[in-house]
């Protein structure tokens, strides 16, 4: 039973179908898939196929009336047969004389019926010059058609190359400025640790055992009371006081005064105070904002203060707070 009910719906579906595909062929544009195939030879410059295209249309669907003007049209311009062009456009204007295409139809039309008539022997056609002139023309629009063609073509492989090497250019960019930003990063720091270690002062400090040593340090700073508190130190004090030389290592008469805390300039205290990390801040913009005149050490000095809460090598986090000596 239900296989006799298959065979009863076969033909309802088959019917559907073509229901279907006849609504397609009625189409007059791209919906239509010989119409689609046309404009698709056309564009490959194959007239000849293009036309069998819509010939098939028209045997698919006569009723497909666009198909005519599109026929009669590629045997005008392209393909040069005024007999198929009149055929064409004449059905074309018969079906449809007062569509938007119906002006362009009968100026073909009437080109094709001249060029025609001087084809045959004694030609009823008067004026020759005006024929002369109408060939002529329709030479040059063909020719000019053909480079327009051809100029469009050149422009959009153009512009498709130029948006390339733009792209290209762009990304070189893009790659330069992040290599010249690190470049200048890691220049800073190299600044900076050269200057750090052409300004550090060699100091004299006391050992357990009495003898002075040389220790750098960036702070040229040592307590006068810590010379006096062994009695070599007081030795060493006694005899440069008569103009002599201290027994003691590197301590003669060229050696500097010792400066007491209590004798620093005023200008060498500094007092800390806390900044927080905020959007596109870099060392090199904090320390352009709180050491405008030493940006360079700048950078080194608050490095320093925040060992822990900037490790080397590790981007700024936003909301961070440091300390700015």
């Amino acid at each position: 039973m239900t296989i006799r009910r298959l065979f009863l719906l076969l033909p309802l579906l088959i019917l559907i179908s073509c229901e279907k595909e006849d609504a397609r062929l009625e189409a007059e544009d791209d919906r239509n898939p010989f119409f689609k195939e046309a404009q698709e030879a056309i564009h490959d410059r194959d007239f000849e196929k293009a036309v069998k295209s819509y010939e098939t249309a028209l045997r698919k669907n006569p009723k497909v009336i666009a198909a005519h003007y599109e026929i009669g049209m590629l045997y005008s311009e392209r393909l040069g047969d005024p007999i198929k062009t009149i055929y064409h456009l004449q059905r074309f204007l018969d079906e449809r004389p007062n569509t938007d295409k119906a002006e362009m139809a009968k100026e073909r039309l009437d080109n094709a019926k001249i060029t025609f008539a001087a084809t045959l022997p004694n030609s009823p056609v008067q004026n020759a010059e005006l024929f002369a002139k109408i060939q002529s023309d329709n030479i040059a629009l063909k020719k000019e058609r053909e480079e327009l063609y051809k100029k469009i073509t050149e422009m959009e492989q153009a512009v498709t190359t130029s948006k390339e090497e733009q792209s290209k250019t762009i990304a070189l960019l893009e790659e330069e400025k992040v290599k010249g930003a690190k470049a200048l990063e890691e220049a800073a720091l190299k600044a900076t640790q050269s200057a750090a270690a052409m300004i550090a002062p060699v100091i004299p400090t006391e050992t357990n055992t009495g003898a002075l040593t040389d220790k750098a340090s960036p702070i040229a700073v040592l307590p006068s009371t810590t010379l006096g508190t062994t009695p070599a130190s007081a030795q060493a004090q006694a005899i440069l006081n008569q103009g002599g030389t201290s027994p003691i290592p590197n301590v003669g008469k060229a050696s500097s005064p010792v400066t007491s805390p209590a004798t620093l300039p005023a200008s060498t205290a500094t007092t800390a105070h806390s900044y927080a990390i905020q959007k596109g801040d870099t060392l090199w913009k904090i320390s352009k904002k709180h050491y405008p005149k030493d940006v360079v050490n700048g950078i080194e000095r608050i490095k320093n203060a925040n060992l822990e809460t900037l490790p080397e090598g590790k981007p700024l986090k936003i909301g961070t707070v440091i300390s700015i000596p």
